[in-house]
């Protein structure tokens, strides 16, 4: 007996050894860190293992972080920027159990000062989708620069304005769940999206948020937005029409067919169509920045605008494989784009942004696995790419003079950004465990993190100018 104990042994030490060395021989571990991270003198930076990778279980392997300055956790490597700082370089390593390099990732730190008022009003604009529309990060963005007190402490900066039609002053902005860089380029009354004005069956649970519904004439719908303060929900088509969509009745009932945990019917009494693109010209049949301003009644024109668009772009292709998403598309839409703002405002500098990684658990609540978006290693493979791709966009000969790139997803903390609820663990247990109920919207506090993200690029922005 002894004897098959001590041949199991060896046979697992076997496999283990022939397993470390084909890992790090054969394959590298995906790993990506932008090309340089701003952080701003008296900041604290973090920057967060899981969020670098779409491996399924990245702590397993051993993290060693090399810099000159900052703290490596068994988490995260913190780093709080000092007066007279100066860049440095950061390098995060994965290493197997048998030592073998397995992923690596570089960046440049750059440490900013903190910015002071500019001479002359800077005017802002935030455009997004449904992780913007909210205003959670835009409110903390203009609190951290234009405000004073609270923690972090305000700069307490002046001349500088958010601008948009969405929000209330002063964190104005432009954003609407389900949008793509194509809405902002679509005639105005080409959204397919409806408020219904709920009587019976109001969803509050963000547990919710991407369920689908079915109309009366059998058409289904997903559940895009919550707003509970105005007692209405707002749909999109599901699966998004090749082409005219069918608009929901003008009243009745929403029945239930999957996701989310709430499944009584909506009743309500009353439906709108989402507000058309609020850059369109009617009488230019196109975009007009210009005309947006003056329509908003908006002094001034727009001197820098940020971008955190793309996760719809990628939600809507029907090929999730790991093979990794098709960005051609999106990176025409989004030069379209620029290519119009450029043309009508030259000193205008953009800044886009990657997503955040969400948690694995959110997508099967939101979403059923017949649906390709339950597929949440593909998705977090198509997010790294995509945040790598509009790397190359910024840093591209055509668009470098005017647009920054920044990466939230490594200063996001994954493991606790997001919303959880205690469940329990089985349904024969009664011990209580944290899940994650939303793939893609973050808690208050996953918001904050994403908010510090961008005060830092502003600041790099702002120093700039």
């Amino acid at each position: 007996m002894r004897s098959h104990v001590l041949v199991l042994c060896l046979v697992i030490a076997s496999v283990g050894g022939l397993s470390g060395m084909n890992a790090g021989e054969n394959q590298r571990l995906k790993l990506f860190l932008p090309a340089d991270i701003d952080t701003v003198v008296g900041d604290t930076l973090e920057i967060f293992y899981e969020s670098l990778t779409s491996a399924v279980t990245p702590l397993r392997y051993n993290i060693v972080t090399v810099a000159d300055k900052g703290r490596s956790y068994h988490l995260k490597w913190v780093y709080t920027a000092q007066p007279g700082d100066k860049d440095f370089p950061l390098s995060i390593r994965y290493y197997d159990d048998f030592g073998n390099l397995v992923g690596q990732a570089d960046t440049t730190v750059r440490v900013q000062e903190k910015a002071v008022s500019p001479p002359a009003n800077v005017n802002i604009l935030c455009l997004g989708a449904s992780c913007t529309a909210g205003g959670e990060w835009v409110t903390e963005v203009q609190r951290r620069l234009c405000g004073t007190g609270g923690s972090p402490e305000g700069l307490g900066l002046t001349n500088i304005t958010f601008i948009g039609s969405c929000g209330r002053k002063p964190a104005r902005f432009e954003a609407y769940g389900g949008w793509t860089w194509n809405s902002y380029l679509a005639n105005a009354s080409a959204s397919p999206n409806a408020w219904v004005y709920v009587l019976s069956g109001m969803k509050t649970d963000p547990a919710t948020q991407h369920s689908v519904w079915a109309d009366s004439n059998h058409n289904q719908w997903q559940l895009e937005t919550l707003d509970a303060e105005g007692d209405r929900l707002k749909f999109k088509p599901y699966p998004p029409p090749a082409g005219k969509p069918t608009p929901l009745p003008p009243e009745g009932v929403l029945t239930w067919v999957s996701g989310g945990a709430d499944s009584d019917a909506i009743r309500y009494a009353g439906t709108q169509p989402e507000k058309g693109n609020p850059f369109w010209s009617v009488s230019r049949n196109a975009v007009s920045f210009g005309e947006y301003l003056a329509r908003n009644k908006i002094e001034g024109g727009i001197d820098l605008c940020l971008i955190g668009l793309g996760g719809n772009d990628i939600f809507c292709q029907k090929d999730r494989e790991v093979s990794g998403a098709d960005f051609t598309a999106i990176l025409r839409s989004a030069k379209t784009f620029l290519d119009a703002l450029h043309a009508e405002f030259p000193r205008c500098r953009v800044v886009i942004s990657s997503l955040q990684l969400p948690d694995v658990d959110g997508y099967g609540e939101n979403y059923d696995c017949k649906t390709p978006i339950s597929n949440a290693f593909a998705l977090k493979n198509a997010i790294i790419d995509m945040g790598a791709a509009y790397q190359g966009l910024a840093a591209s000969p055509e668009y470098s003079s005017y647009v920054g790139y920044v990466n939230l997803a490594c200063q996001y903390d994954g493991r606790n950004g997001g919303r959880f609820q205690e469940r329990p663990a089985s349904q024969r247990s009664p011990v209580r465990e944290p899940i994650c109920i939303n793939a893609l919207h973050p808690s208050k506090d996953g918001y904050m993190m994403i908010a510090d993200a961008w005060y830092r690029k502003i600041i790099a922005s702002l120093n700039q100018q």
